[in-house]
This record gives structure tokens, C-alpha cells and sequence, in this order.
């Protein structure tokens, strides 16, 4: 799997993957923000002057005609001691926007989300998870860890979503 890291000239060390099996998927039609389900990973970094690689791979299909999500890294020591990595960006690094399929707007579609942030190395372990919402003032719905095909509900699968985070120097 060499090929997840062609884009790092450093060394990789302490590879650790985590891959969530859903059973069903995940709906977000609220503003408010969300824990992305099967996003989250215990990790113990070996140096704190490496730097630490973060990556979630899930899949999304939007039931109306647009989908507007935002998506952000959270890390703590606790699960209930969890914050943004940039809370004076709102850490909203990644925005995911899709019109319609056309002139007329196909519902029910689907793509790939990729996820990778680059992060200060720490001492001992943290708890590192992604959260998710939809676009202000936008009532669009949808889905992740799910796909179907377009125009149908008989032809859809569920995604087994991973996370995979490692150390470069």
C-alpha cells in the first residue's frame, strides 16, 4: 500500500488503521455539528518531533438536490475533553458542495470523502475523530458511509469507512 504514501518524502512509522463496519448509515440534517461515526482513533505518537498524518475515508449520498457539508478534526485526551485542532478558524478545512446532476437536479447521488490533516506531534495518547454538518441555512440531507445508485433504493450498499493515522519526520 505504498501508494497512500507517494505524496510523503519522509520515513512512515507507528501505522496504525482502524476500518468501521456500519450497519446502517449516518444522517445529518442539522446545522449543529455531528461526530462522523467510525472517525474516531485512539494514537500514541513514538516522538514528539515527528508530525502526525490523520486520514478518513467514507462514502456520501445526498437525498435532496444539492449537498453543502462541512467537515472538521476534533482531538482531546478524553472523550469528553475533545476540541477543534483550529478553533480560530472554525476548522472547517474541507467544505463539500455538489449542484444537481444536470437541468434537473438527480437526487440520490453519491461520492468518495478523503479527509487528511497534518498535525503537531504530542505526548501520550489523544483522541482524534472528524465531525460533520450541513451548510448553514441549507436544509439539504445527507448521508454518509452509504451509496445508491441514482433514481433507485433497491440498488444501494453500505461503505466501510476507515481511519489511518502514521508519524512522518
Amino acid at each position: 500500500m505504498s501508494y497512500l504514501f507517494s505524496d510523503y518524502q519522509q520515513t512512515r512509522r507507528n501505522t496504525k488503521l482502524v476500518k468501521y463496519v456500519p450497519t446502517t448509515w449516518q444522517l445529518n440534517t442539522s446545522p449543529a455539528w455531528t461526530y462522523v461515526e467510525g472517525s474516531r482513533i485512539y494514537y500514541t505518537p513514538e516522538s514528539t518531533d515527528s508530525r502526525v498524518i490523520y486520514e478518513f475515508y467514507t462514502a456520501f449520498s445526498w437525498e435532496d438536490v444539492e449537498n453543502q457539508s462541512d467537515f472538521k478534526l476534533q482531538i482531546g485526551t478524553t472523550l469528553g475533553n475533545i476540541t477543534d485542532v483550529d478553533p480560530a478558524t472554525s476548522n472547517q478545512p474541507y467544505h463539500l458542495s455538489h449542484g444537481g446532476n444536470g437541468a434537473n437536479y438527480n437526487t440520490q447521488l453519491n461520492d468518495l470523502v478523503v479527509l487528511r490533516y497534518e498535525l503537531d506531534s504530542w505526548s501520550g495518547q489523544k483522541i482524534i475523530e472528524t465531525h460533520f454538518k450541513h451548510r448553514d441555512a441549507r436544509p439539504y440531507v445527507c448521508r454518509l458511509h452509504y451509496t445508491r445508485y441514482a433514481g433507485t433504493t433497491t440498488l444501494q450498499s453500505l461503505y466501510n469507512s476507515f481511519v489511518l493515522c502514521y508519524e512522518i519526520d
